[in-house]
């Protein structure tokens, strides 16, 4: 059981030297509430040159939130190399990795920054976790022109985001500052009726919303979507499977 590990590494910690970090958990599928999605996995890699032609693994150290899950500051765990043992070298290794990381190992980061696990009922502390990701040029989805397209008028959810998922992904700095924006994506309809998205943009977004803060929201975007599985048919009972569909969420701070 998870949660007992964690809160059983969270009581070590208490107990341990000022500075001293507890040991990582692994984050996988037994933990892991949100994984990226395809359209994440896409986006973090178009453009980006120099990415590995076959699947590369990358794998992180990452202090993550136990209030809603999120890695909030990692470093890259090159090779054999082994985790951080105290906040200093935690700190100073997290800096080298935002420094001088590879373009594949930031698409990775990227990831893993957006990946959210269980929060940890009754912590208070940062958790420490060890994430893994893989990176290639393929995870680049490109897709044919849809033959059909429909509006969010148009369709109907089976599966909709709820407030949880918009909570977890909303940007902390953005939340902080109560600042607000709606994000419209292009959305295939696949076979299962889940949605890759590609193309986010924000509408209508505040003023004080910063090229990182609309880069965070896009991305966020990717994630919350992912939630959304359709009807199998339109309001006019035409098949949903291989439209394009325009959706539209909304991040309002409370």
């Amino acid at each position: 059981m998870i949660l007992p590990l964690l809160l059983m590494t969270l009581a070590a910690d208490q107990a341990a030297p000022a500075g001293k970090l507890p040991t990582p958990v692994n984050a996988d599928s037994g933990n892991i509430l949100h994984a990226p999605t395809r359209s994440l996995r896409s986006a973090t890699a178009a453009g980006v040159a120099g990415l590995p032609t076959v699947p590369t693994s990358f794998r992180f150290q990452c202090s993550v939130s136990p209030l809603n899950g999120e890695p909030t500051t990692c470093l890259l765990l090159d090779d054999l190399a082994k985790p951080a043992t105290t906040t200093a070298e935690f700190e100073k290794r997290a800096a080298a990795t935002a420094a001088s990381a590879s373009p594949a190992a930031r698409v990775a980061l990227q990831r893993v920054l957006f990946t959210r696990v269980r929060p940890t009922e009754g912590a208070t502390a940062e958790v420490q976790m060890i994430f893994t990701e893989s990176v290639s040029a393929k995870d680049v989805i490109q897709l044919d022109d849809a033959k059909n397209s429909s509006t969010m008028s148009d369709i109907e959810m089976d599966e909709r985001p709820d407030g949880t998922i918009l909570g977890a992904y909303y940007p902390a700095s953005a939340m902080k500052a109560s600042l607000q924006t709606r994000v419209r994506a292009k959305c295939r309809v696949l076979p299962d009726r889940s949605l890759f998205c590609r193309n986010a943009t924000l509408v209508s977004p505040d003023s004080g919303i910063t090229p990182a803060m609309e880069s965070d929201f896009r991305n966020a975007a990717y994630q919350v979507l992912g939630a959304v599985r359709l009807s199998p048919l339109t309001r006019a009972g035409e098949p949903v499977v291989g439209r394009d569909v325009d959706m539209t969420i909304g991040f309002a701070a409370m």
